[in-house]
This record gives structure tokens, C-alpha cells and sequence, in this order.
């Protein structure tokens, strides 16, 4: 038997210290690397989008000073595959820092396809890559100016600093996989066998490729199969297309679910190594949200769901509240619907009337603090010659504006949410 499983909240706090050391070490190299430069101008002026929430890593000259900084600023001993002084901060949302014999300092950016990025960039073959196609880990660098290097890295549920061997055939069996999620039944009638063929189908991944692996090829497709049915995500989509880099700055998944399939997805979750990493309730206490985090895949979910008691898992009965409506109207968020929301990160200072760039229809601010602010796309109107007679989707892309490290969530802004939906 089940027992309720009481609410945890980290207490996260903002960490502008560390936050002003990591930003000192990426401006040394944007400064230096005209490349680099270039990237990040395009980036915040087109997407809104900080090279900061990009970056996968730093690499810096090694020495004892600069381990004693990190260690002072809340950094840990992390060691990775390829970097052996790796140092992570755990209560920060901010990039890998690596200590490198050498004097140099490099800056990588993560994307979601090198190819495609290098080629939004009109960067040719002289750029070499590191990792075979369709690898877990792929990097190239694509700029260097004196003793600083502007690099790119494409990670599929792998957190080392060098490309892993893999055998070609476990590579070919990964993208199978991946289309078996792209393709996996949502509309048939029983969700019961629904879920239990994706459980399935997780099962049959993992044993074939790993944990970590199969969670980053699983969200993936649910995250392809939101921006279909995301009006937001179509021209934000294009935009991304243009500068190469996919959706690397992806902060969170969200899902609505009823009691009937709350229990089941979070079975999945878990067996995809996601761990339960706090409660989050509502203001009025009508629904909670389950944060989700799996570490090595750099995946986080919030799990919407109504609840009239202390565990939702505790909850087998289908509940009245506003998630439940959502799915009665919309169906579950793990089936048909797909993921209700994705947030990706993001600046949401807009530009000046007088700066010559193109005018974007203003995001609905949700939450505005000096370390966290939301606000949700616009979803434009639906072209009826494109949509026939179907019912417009009330799916939803966020941008989040995470500042001083904040790796927390704001009740109001997800309340708000719930409300829009």
C-alpha cells in the first residue's frame, strides 16, 4: 500500500555570485571570438534567446585559485567522462565548468543538431566533428580567436565531455526507437492499453539502448508531436530553423493529467530515470504539480494534476477540479493531447520602438521577479483553410526569463497558466 508522500520544497535562492562568475567567463570569450559575438547578437535580437541559456559548458585554465573560486561559489566535484575536473552547482541552474591543463578557455554551446546548426552559419566542412552521426555526444569547434574557442555540442542523454564509443548498429536501433515514439498509438480507444504500450515500448528501448538515452529520444518526440498541435510553436519553430539550433534551452515539459492516467505517466517517468524532486500546490489548492527532473538527460517535467489528498498516486478516482476539466475537453495530456505546455528560456526584454528590429506580438506576462519571470506565447489565429473543422488546441508555449541561477518555479505563474488553459 501506498503511503502520501508529503510535500518537499528545496527552498531555492537565486546565486548572482556564481551567476557573475560564469557570465565573466562566457563575455571573455564572446569578446574575443567574433563568432561567437555574431551568435549571440542573432540569438537575443530574432529569438530572444541569451547565449547564457545555451551553453553546455566552460573549460578554463586549471589551477588551484580557480578550483578554491568554484568551490567557494557552491560548485561541486563532478567528474564526467573526458573531464575529469568537472564541477557542477547543484542548486543553480548554471553550465559545467571544467578545469583544463592549458591556457585556454572554451565556451560551448549546446544544440540540438551540429549539422544543422553549421549550416544555418554557413559553416563548411574545414569545421570538423567530433562523434559519429547520431551518436549520444557530438561536438565541433566552430571558432577560435588567441587563446579563447567558441564550440558546439549535441547531447542525447550523455553527460561526458568526449564522444562515447558506440557500436553503429546500437545507433541504427536508436532511431527505430525514436520513431516508434514519434509513431505510438494515442487514439485507440481503451488508454489503459495506450499506456501500457508505451510502458512497453520504454521497457524494449531501454534494454536496447539505456535509461538515459531513451529518455532523451522519448521527450523528443513528445516534444514534436506538441509543436504540431501548438500554433506558438509553428513560426518560433521557423525561427529556431533559421539559426540552427532546435530547442536546446528547453526548461520544462508539462503535462495535464486526470487521476486515471497521473499514476501511470509517473511510472513511466521513473522508469525513464526521472526522480521526484518536489511538490509544487496552488494557491487556492484545487490542483498540484509534480516536478520531475532527470539529471543526465537534462530533462525536467511538471506533472499537472487534481488532488484531494496528500498523494495524487493515492488518488485512483477521476477528480473535479480544473486539471480534469482540462482533459474531459481536451483529453490527457500523455495520450492525444500531447504535453500541454513546453518552456524554453529566454530574455523577455523586448526591443525599443526606434531599433530597427521587427516588431513580435507581445508574450501574456504571468510572473515578473527580478530572478524569475513567465510569459506565454501568443497563439496566432488558425488559418481555416489549413485546419478544416478541427477544434483549435489549447497546447502552450512559455518563455521563462531565469536569472542569478534561479532553478525554482513561481505558484502564481503556473496558476495563471492553468487559468489561460
Amino acid at each position: 500500500m501506498q503511503t502520501s508522500i508529503p510535500p518537499t520544497h528545496p527552498g531555492w535562492q537565486p546565486h548572482p555570485n556564481a551567476t557573475n562568475h560564469i557570465q565573466q567567463l562566457l563575455h571573455s570569450v564572446i569578446d574575443a571570438v567574433p563568432l561567437a559575438s555574431q551568435v549571440a547578437a542573432r540569438l537575443t535580437t530574432t529569438l530572444g534567446v541569451r547565449l547564457s541559456d545555451l551553453t553546455d559548458h566552460v573549460v578554463v585554465p586549471q589551477s588551484d585559485a580557480a578550483r578554491n573560486e568554484l568551490l567557494t561559489l557552491g560548485f561541486c566535484h563532478r567528474p564526467q567522462p573526458g573531464a575529469p575536473n568537472a564541477y557542477t552547482h547543484d542548486a543553480a541552474l548554471l553550465p559545467t565548468v571544467i578545469l583544463s591543463p592549458g591556457n585556454r578557455t572554451r565556451l560551448a554551446i549546446r544544440v540540438d543538431s551540429i549539422v544543422d546548426f553549421l549550416t544555418a552559419w554557413h559553416l563548411g566542412p574545414d569545421h570538423t566533428i567530433s562523434g559519429a552521426p547520431g551518436s549520444p555526444f557530438r561536438i565541433a569547434q566552430i571558432g577560435v580567436c588567441g587563446h579563447s574557442e567558441f564550440a558546439a555540442v549535441e547531447r542525447h542523454g550523455y553527460r561526458g565531455l568526449v564522444p562515447p564509443p558506440v557500436d553503429p548498429a546500437k545507433i541504427l536501433c536508436a532511431r527505430i526507437h525514436a520513431e516508434s515514439f514519434q509513431r505510438r498509438p494515442r487514439t485507440t480507444p481503451a488508454e489503459t492499453d495506450q499506456l501500457t504500450t508505451l510502458a512497453a515500448l520504454v521497457e524494449t528501448t531501454i534494454s536496447d539502448i539505456g535509461q538515459d538515452w531513451t529518455c532523451d529520444i522519448f521527450f523528443s518526440a513528445e516534444r514534436d508531436y506538441w509543436r504540431r498541435r501548438c500554433t506558438a510553436a509553428t513560426a518560433e519553430h521557423a525561427a529556431r530553423e533559421e539559426v540552427g539550433i532546435g530547442w536546446p534551452d528547453r526548461d520544462s515539459h508539462a503535462y495535464f493529467c486526470s487521476a486515471r492516467t497521473f499514476a501511470p505517466l509517473v511510472a513511466i517517468m521513473e522508469r525513464l530515470g526521472l526522480h521526484r524532486r518536489e511538490w509544487i500546490d496552488s494557491p487556492d489548492n484545487l490542483y498540484r504539480v509534480l516536478v520531475m527532473e532527470q539529471p543526465v538527460a537534462d530533462i525536467v517535467a511538471l506533472i499537472h494534476t487534481d488532488s484531494d489528498s496528500d498523494s495524487p498516486l493515492a488518488s485512483p478516482h477521476t477528480s473535479s477540479g480544473p486539471i480534469s476539466s482540462w482533459c474531459a475537453a481536451h483529453r490527457e495530456s500523455p495520450l492525444s493531447a500531447g504535453m500541454q505546455r513546453l518552456a524554453c528560456r529566454a530574455s523577455l526584454h523586448r526591443p525599443s520602438p526606434d531599433s530597427g528590429l521587427p516588431a513580435r506580438p507581445a508574450d501574456h506576462l504571468l510572473a515578473e521577479l527580478p530572478f524569475f519571470k513567465s510569459a506565454l506565447a501568443p497563439n496566432p489565429v488558425q488559418d481555416p483553410a489549413r485546419c478544416g473543422t478541427s477544434t483549435p488546441t489549447r497546447n502552450q508555449l512559455e518563455r521563462i526569463e531565469r536569472n542569478d541561477g534561479y532553478r525554482g518555479f513561481n505558484r502564481e505563474a503556473i496558476r495563471a497558466i492553468v487559468r489561460e488553459a
